[in-house]
């Protein structure tokens, strides 16, 4: 998946692309006004293509979006807007690996001739978004159905995965399954593990034709192998953003062989046929916490809420039991705080305490009490890292006195820090990113 970046004085134009890449189904990350903010991004996001504005071509432009490009060459940056003959020679000289083009268009491929190559192969390969999806993922259910929509156009919802677990002759297993899906034309067939297949069916497919499928593939595999496997097959769910739930329900029931044996098929609700084991993201409880460690309270609010999101539509939950996940990531909250402790001179904010879960009274209340614990403890955390940003400022601004001329290199080496530390310092303190910091003022290009 082709992650884009927006850069973009003028806010209406900045949100028209936004959406116009969004509507052709690519990833955006977040938006940036000018380059100091664009130098934040590629620092915290993973940027393939960054679509820059004539419009912040000014002074030190040139100097900033060069070391920009020294720092992160994986970066392809096109500038989008008409300019001057000699402004574009100036560009094309000094900014190698630089695209110009005169208006804005979204068809990467086609439009702008560009085609993003990674070590496994083309960046948007059907196979590549598949393992995407499959995988714990961050997308939102908007982002999910527009990459799934992109790949496969042809699919529609639901969805439920057949997953086989090989525990000898993968190789073989997988091409006996890859051959008889052939043979049956139904589903895609995706090696996602090295002893594991996923097949993905679509369209809604009822219980007795996954079961036909899956019956199907025990037979090749017994004909044509001598693999030990087990099949699993997962509840149907409707949206592409949780088919990474699909892939862990058919593992957990491949893997059910003390109870159902080896060589067999097993569906999920042959485990539990009401639960949100699966479903719940755990993985961004994880993030939540790591971010709200971090001081990054918009992050922290994000999974929260697409946590929330989860539970809310699992109506068949008690109250309690929702009081219970509240508390969990209470629990972990506090144990993460420990590892701070000796910093903050205490282990936690009152706003998250113990007891305040077994008090709500619904799923919104609970919801409201984590979101204002997680935002205090964020902000706590940010408040503590500034004071180490404003701190480091004071040392940039020596060092450079002391030294005019320096590099990104030299700093992350002398204080032992990344470049994304350095730069939040310094946009902290000043209007300007680290290679402002660093460039002659009064060196212009135009």
């Amino acid at each position: 998946m082709i992650n884009m970046l927006v850069v973009n004085k003028n806010a209406d134009e900045r949100h028209l692309w936004v959406n116009q890449l969004i509507k052709d189904g690519y990833h955006v990350v977040p938006a940036c006004p000018d380059l100091s903010a664009f130098v934040c991004a590629l620092a915290k996001e993973k940027v393939d293509i960054a679509i820059c504005s004539v419009n912040l071509i000014e002074k030190n432009a040139f100097a900033v979006l060069k070391a920009t490009m020294e720092f992160f060459p994986r970066v392809k940056i096109i500038i989008v807007g008409v300019m001057s003959h000699e402004t574009k020679a100036i560009i094309l000289q000094n900014l190698t690996g630089v695209v110009i083009r005169n208006t804005f268009g979204v068809d990467i491929d086609k439009h702008w001739g560009f085609s993003i190559e990674t070590g496994m192969g083309q960046i948007n390969d059907i196979e590549q978004s598949l393992l995407l999806l499959l995988d714990e993922h961050f997308l939102s259910n908007e982002e999910a159905a527009l990459l799934l929509k992109r790949v496969m156009p042809q699919w529609s919802p639901g969805y439920t995965v057949i997953g086989v677990v090989a525990s000898s002759c993968y190789m073989q297993a997988y091409e006996a399954i890859l051959e008889t899906l052939d043979e049956m034309k139904q589903g895609f067939a995706l090696r996602v593990r090295f002893n594991e297949t996923c097949v993905i069916m679509d369209g809604s497919p009822d219980e007795a034709l996954c079961f036909r499928m899956a019956d199907a593939l025990r037979h090749a595999l017994l004909d044509k192998t001598r693999a030990s496997f087990s099949i699993g097959i997962s509840r149907e769910r409707a949206q592409a953003s949780e088919l990474y739930a699909c892939r862990k329900e058919a593992q957990r029931a491949a893997s059910a062989a003390y109870l159902y044996g080896r060589d067999s098929v097993t569906h999920i609700n042959y485990l539990c046929e009401n639960d949100i084991e699966y479903i719940y993201p755990a993985h961004k409880e994880k993030r939540m916490i790591e971010q709200a460690m971090d001081g990054n309270r918009q992050e922290a609010l994000r999974m929260l809420d697409e946590i929330f999101q989860v539970v809310k539509e699992r109506e068949f939950l008690h109250r309690d039991l929702v009081n219970k996940v509240a508390l969990s990531i209470v629990i972990k909250l506090n144990i993460a705080a420990i590892s701070r402790a000796k910093a903050l001179g205490k282990t936690q904010a009152d706003a998250i305490s113990f007891g305040k879960p077994f008090l709500a009274k619904s799923v919104e209340e609970a919801h409201l009490f984590l979101k204002d614990g997680i935002r205090d403890f964020a902000d706590e955390m940010e408040a503590f890292n500034d004071l180490r940003k404003d701190a480091l400022y004071i040392r940039l601004v020596k060092m450079k006195a002391e030294k005019p001329h320096l590099c990104v290199a030299d700093l992350t080496k002398a204080f032992h820090t990344t470049v994304n530390f350095l730069n939040s310092a310094i946009a902290r303190n000043s209007d300007g990113s680290i290679f402002d910091f660093l460039s002659d003022s009064e060196e212009e290009w135009l």
